[in-house]
């Protein structure tokens, strides 16, 4: 499975957000941006109600089936 470190730049709309991936580079510099961004579901969120996840927020996101995920506690 393969996995890309994100970061979250809108909430779309439940537990859904846009997000884009990041490099990590050196100790204490700042990740930048790659790639396009894309959608991705949050599963600490219930996809009941509106998610809360701030913009800015990075995490780890995987791609299952046809469905990117990732993990942030809001």
């Amino acid at each position: 499975m393969t996995a890309w470190a994100i970061k979250v730049k809108s909430h779309v709309t439940h537990n859904v957000y846009n997000v884009r991936a990041i490099v990590v580079g050196e100790p204490g510099s700042m990740p930048f941006e790659i790639g396009e961004q894309m959608q991705a579901v949050n599963l600490a969120e219930s996809f009941l109600s509106q998610g809360t996840v701030s913009a800015g927020k990075c995490a780890v996101m995987c791609r299952v089936g046809e469905t990117n995920v990732f993990y942030a506690v809001p």
